[in-house]
C-alpha cells in the first residue's frame, strides 16, 4: 500500500512544480508587456508568447491558437488602414471647409 503511494506522490510533485513553473514563466511575460507599454499592439503580443512557448516548454502552436492569431493579425490591419482612410478623408473634407 505505501509502495503504491509513493510514485503517485511523485507525480503530483512534479505537476505542482510544472504548474508552478508555468505561473512564473507566464507571469514574468505579463510584467514584461506591462513593461512594454499600453499601445503593445496584440498581434506582437501573440506571436512573442507563442515564441516564448516554444522556446520554454517546446510546445508547438495548434491550429486554433494560428486561427486566432490570424483573427487578430488580419483585424489589426482592417482597423488601421481604415483609421488611415478616415484620417484622409477628414483632411480632405476640413480643407474643402476652410476654402
Amino acid at each position: 500500500m505505501t509502495g503504491a503511494a509513493v510514485p503517485r506522490q511523485v507525480d503530483n510533485v512534479r505537476g505542482a512544480l510544472w504548474m508552478l513553473g508555468s505561473a512564473l514563466g507566464f507571469t514574468a511575460m505579463t510584467v514584461l508587456i506591462k513593461f512594454l507599454g499600453d499601445d503593445y499592439p496584440a498581434s506582437l503580443q501573440t506571436f512573442y508568447r507563442q515564441a516564448a512557448g516554444f522556446l520554454i516548454f517546446h510546445e508547438l502552436p495548434n491550429v486554433w491558437t494560428m486561427a486566432g492569431a490570424g483573427v487578430v493579425v488580419a483585424s489589426t490591419l482592417f482597423i488601421t488602414l481604415r483609421e488611415q482612410q478616415l484620417a484622409r478623408s477628414a483632411k480632405l473634407s476640413a480643407a474643402a471647409d476652410s476654402q
